[in-house]
């Protein structure tokens, strides 16, 4: 049995404090994806951190990498004395994206043990690195979507086979972000949206991140979309307080509505240096709870995200390719032209009528019918595995 200790690494200002100071927090009982998966699949021996030897590994979560060169210092100054086997810095909590490699050179000095990542990224290249998804203990844990729940969909799926839905797909936009808003404006001016089931925030909507949401390259272009005059727009939340409570919540009817879903992922442009924007990374790739849903029920899905995802989540065992939903524009590496041929696919996939979408969603579902086994219980414990053999 291995021993373990889990502590968060975060920052607090008091009265008396004109800058913000970094510390390990041993009793903060927050981002537990990781020591609960841990203990889902393994036994283990948690040890507090006061009692850290040279015989436990320390996994350190942290939720912020913006100020990177305070963090290493404090946490260089944290970890003296200290004696551990080897250290995981834990970046894979909620939406840690796009994270700087330099940040990470940075982070491999502060001790002699030997260091490793634990991130949401899809395409890392470091030897030292894991993969792994919060949202696998999200959806096992913590909602009611568990195994027998997407089993019992796909029964009730395999019996309405001789109705036609309610619509032909379905887009569920989230934060009002450039690349969604764009793609949403493209489906209003071809009057897509009429066959969609779909729901936007509109600016309004968290207006505090809107220079991470549209970087102000794109402002004025996102500012003269015809689309936002009719957001927000809902179909099963009465407003934004009622929205906020969703989590990971798993709307099971939409599905049964629809033939196809629009997928968005967080990131889709390549951006830097645009003043409040989260800089976009060319070595990070992750994928959220947007591919996971589709993927878990069997739903085709058009996908807007950084290039190479699909064939970043192909080489995890994952099959989505099939017939002429072939995902061809997501190895093309300049952001407008795979745009532009997304926007191709789709009009491709309208033209299409309710019987020729039923009859091909019941071929993709025998196709891609591992993809739910493979996703949702074979990698998440294979990644929790992979990690505690290195610890």
């Amino acid at each position: 049995m291995k021993k373990f200790c889990f502590v968060h690494f975060y920052t607090y200002s008091s009265k008396n404090q004109a800058k913000h100071k970094w510390t390990l927090n041993p009793d903060r009982d927050i981002f537990q994806e990781l020591p609960i998966s841990f203990r889902k699949f393994l036994k283990i021996e948690q040890v507090h951190y006061d009692f850290l030897d040279k015989d436990t590994s320390l996994f350190i979560s942290m939720e912020s990498f913006h100020q990177y060169e305070h963090q290493v210092a404090a946490l260089k100054n944290e970890l003296r004395g200290r004696v551990c086997k080897n250290i995981f810095i834990d970046f894979s909590t909620y939406d840690n994206q796009d994270i700087p490699e330099v940040f990470l050179d940075e982070l491999e000095t502060i001790s002699d043990v030997p260091i490793f990542f634990i991130t949401k990224n899809l395409i890392s290249k470091r030897d030292n690195h894991f993969w792994f998804e919060v949202l696998f203990a999200h959806y096992v844990e913590n909602t009611s979507a568990d195994y027998d729940a997407f089993s019992a969909f796909r029964r009730i799926e395999r019996e309405q086979t001789n109705f036609l839905r309610k619509y032909k797909g379905m887009f569920h936009v989230g934060h009002s972000r450039y690349h969604k808003i764009k793609f949403l404006n493209f489906l209003h001016e071809n009057d897509y949206l009429k066959d969609l089931l779909w729901a936007s925030t509109a600016p309004d909507y968290d207006s505090g991140l809107m220079n991470e949401l549209v970087p102000q390259c794109f402002r004025q272009e996102f500012d003269s979309f015809p689309v936002l005059k009719i957001l927000p727009h809902f179909y099963d939340y009465s407003g934004y307080s009622h929205y906020r409570q969703r989590g990971n919540s798993f709307n099971f009817v939409t599905y049964l509505d629809t033939y196809f879903e629009i997928a968005t992922e967080t990131k889709f442009f390549h951006v830097q240096n645009q003043g409040g924007m989260i800089d976009t990374q060319s070595t990070w790739n992750n994928i959220t709870e947007k591919v996971l849903r589709p993927t878990f029920v069997g739903h085709p899905f058009i996908l807007l995200s950084k290039p190479n995802t699909i064939s970043a989540l192909e080489k995890l065992g994952l099959q989505y390719r099939y017939d002429f939903w072939d995902h061809a524009y997501d190895s093309i590496e300049d952001d407008f032209a795979r745009f532009r041929e997304i926007e191709k696919f789709t009009k491709k996939v309208f033209e299409l009528d309710k019987k020729e979408l039923a009859e091909f969603k019941r071929e993709y579902n025998i196709f891609t019918g591992n993809n739910f086994r493979r996703m949702y219980v074979e990698l998440f414990s294979e990644q929790i595995l992979r990690i505690y053999e290195a610890a």
